[in-house]
C-alpha cells in the first residue's frame, strides 16, 4: 500500500537549539508530532443557529443554510465578493487569498482559497465557498487560521536540513515513491506563527 508521510518542520531557532519539531503521523504521539488543533478536536463544532462555531477558538467554522446573491462574473470573482463581506469571520481581506481550485459537481461550484503572507502559504487552512447553480453562496467553509499579517517570514533551516529530519523521523520504507516535496508555508498550527518546511515523502509504508 501506498502512504504519503508528511511532516511540518518549523524553522524556528528552537528548532536549531534542541532538535524539536512537529509533524503529523500516523502513530502514537513522539516529541516531533504536531498538536491536535483546536479546529480538529472532536465535539469543538457546536452549532449556533446557521453557524459552526469552534468552541476552542471561538472563531465561526462554517456557515449554512442561506442562498446569497446571485452573484455574478467568474467563480473566483463570485467568491472574491462574498467574502469581501465575512473578513470578520475569515480574519483575512480577499487580496490576502489565492486561488487554489475551481470544482464544479452536481450542479454546485466550490470555489476554495489560501491565506498568503510575505509570499508563503499559511498553513494549515483554507477557505471554501459553495455556490449553487444559481450562483448564490450557500455555504462557506472556514478553515482559516488567524495570523499576524506581520509575520516573521524568513527561514532558518534550510530544506535539505528539513528534508533530513523528516527522513530520520518517519522513516519511509520499501521502493522509493518519488519525491520528497516540499514547500514553504508559515505555521499557524498552535497560535504561535512561524516559518515551517512541509515535507512530503511517498513511500510504501
Amino acid at each position: 500500500m501506498r502512504y504519503f508521510l508528511h511532516t511540518v518542520i518549523l524553522a524556528a531557532m528552537a528548532l536549531l537549539l534542541t532538535g524539536i519539531g512537529y509533524a503529523q503521523k500516523p502513530t502514537a504521539r513522539s516529541p516531533l508530532e504536531t498538536a491536535d488543533l483546536p479546529i480538529d478536536l472532536p465535539g469543538m463544532g457546536e452549532q449556533q443557529g446557521t453557524q459552526v462555531i469552534n468552541k476552542a477558538t471561538g472563531r465561526i467554522e462554517s456557515l449554512f443554510g442561506m442562498a446569497l446573491g446571485p452573484f455574478s462574473g467568474s467563480p473566483e470573482q463570485a467568491a472574491r465578493e462574498y467574502l469581501s463581506k465575512l473578513t470578520e469571520v475569515t480574519g483575512y481581506m480577499p487580496k490576502d487569498l489565492v486561488l487554489l481550485r475551481v470544482i464544479e459537481s452536481l450542479g454546485q461550484t466550490f470555489v476554495t482559497f489560501e491565506a498568503r503572507i510575505g509570499g508563503l502559504p499559511v498553513y494549515p487552512g483554507e477557505t471554501v465557498v459553495t455556490f449553487d447553480d444559481k450562483m448564490r453562496a450557500v455555504f462557506l467553509y472556514n478553515g482559516l487560521m488567524p495570523v499576524d499579517l506581520k509575520s516573521n517570514t524568513g527561514m532558518t533551516i534550510s530544506e535539505s536540513f528539513a528534508v533530513q529530519i523528516a527522513r530520520d523521523y518517519l522513516k519511509p520504507t520499501g521502493r522509493d515513491q518519488g519525491g520528497p516535496f516540499t514547500r514553504a508555508v508559515l505555521w499557524a498550527g498552535d497560535g504561535n506563527p512561524r516559518p515551517a518546511w512541509k515535507v512530503v515523502i511517498p513511500a510504501e509504508s
